[in-house]
């Protein structure tokens, strides 16, 4: 496996997200919502940001990848309002609404992105020079990327352009991220999240960081974050 042959098997892999920015033109396809401890305190949910359904039906157009593609989800519609429950400290709600929320926030733009995946999609959904780039390092397909693994230098050299790729770590004026892959963090179920489909991850305020997640049994999911 060669840096170059691994950069080529995370192009094939990646999917399709928008950044929602507070810069941009045209009409805002998000809100961010401001923390209200009033609203807190009546009913022990924060509101986080309210997006445009519709930026996900584009990019399951845009997908391209085999886990995507493969086992489509129903469609939404609406205005999707993320909550977290800050009764519970974990968890919380997704609402959909025919229109915009009557609820005071910045507008947010979009701005379309494909960036890398990380490691962790090459090893699971990789081509079968992958699965024997694997073998030959004695790595499981299902563990995460880390100390002991024998051909460090190309991992490495690609998670280096991972990293630029991802606005987390590379552009502070994204406050979420519509679709995508999610983030290899610090919890044990990234593995077990990546059939599912990431709606949106918040950026800005973070820490926590809320993500809201369809899932292929039906239902909606949304996990809070925190180091």
């Amino acid at each position: 496996m060669t840096p170059d042959r691994l950069l080529a098997e995370g192009r094939r892999l990646a999917r399709p997200c928008v950044h929602l920015t507070a810069s941009g033109r045209g009409e805002p396809c998000a809100i961010w919502h401001p923390n209200n401890p009033a609203d807190i305190r009546r009913s022990g949910l924060r509101a986080w940001l309210t997006f445009d359904a519709a930026l996900l039906s584009g990019l399951q157009d845009e997908a391209h990848t085999a886990t995507t593609a493969a086992d489509p989800f129903e469609p939404v519609a609406g205005f999707a309002s993320v909550f977290s429950d800050e009764g519970r400290g974990e968890g919380g709600t997704i609402q959909f609404n025919p229109d915009w929320p009557d609820r005071p926030g910045i507008a947010l733009y979009a701005r379309r992105a494909v960036p890398l995946p990380p490691l962790e999609a090459i090893f699971l959904y990789g081509s079968e020079a992958v699965a024997k780039w694997l073998q030959d390092n004695n790595w499981p397909q299902d563990r995460r990327y880390g100390s002991g693994f024998d051909d460090a230098m190309t991992a490495d050299a690609y998670l280096q352009q991972w990293l630029r790729e991802q606005a987390m770590f590379s552009d502070p004026g994204v406050a979420a991220v519509v679709g995508g892959w999610h983030p290899p963090r610090g919890d044990a179920d990234w593995h077990s999240l990546a059939p599912e489909r990431l709606l949106v991850q918040t950026l800005h305020e973070a820490e926590p960081w809320i993500e809201a997640w369809q899932l292929r049994k039906g239902g909606f999911k949304v996990i809070r974050r925190v180091t």
